[in-house]
């Protein structure tokens, strides 16, 4: 039985309201950190993993997780999807790191403000 768009959607906004309320307890868990820019690696490399989305196999129009796809081809053998699975998260976690640095530099430069 195929998913319909709205069963698709609605599959979406469950998977991302599991994860709101995941990434609550893990940023909890990392709050114990000394240091605030390795607080917010841990939960930005949490965010990289789980929701990163990289086109399905099965439907060009449909998004998947890149964890569950990357693991299907594992398991299915298919080292060409395990590469552009990576591809992507490359991609996402280099504009992670991007947007990691301007947010310390915005801190750094609003202490240096005060």
């Amino acid at each position: 039985m195929e998913l319909l768009l709205t069963e698709y959607n609605i599959a979406w906004v469950v998977y991302l309201l599991g994860f709101l309320i995941v990434y609550r307890f893990w940023a909890g868990i990392v709050w114990w950190l000394p240091l605030r820019i390795l607080r917010q690696f841990l939960k930005g490399l949490f965010a990289v993993v789980l929701l990163t989305p990289v086109a399905s196999e099965r439907a060009a129009e449909w998004l998947v997780p890149a964890w569950l796809n990357f693991f299907y081809a594992v398991v299915l053998d298919q080292p060409d999807v395990m590469g552009s699975t990576l591809f992507v998260y490359t991609f996402a976690a280099a504009f992670m790191l991007i947007v990691l640095a301007m947010d310390s530099g915005w801190i750094r430069y609003r202490r240096r403000k005060s």
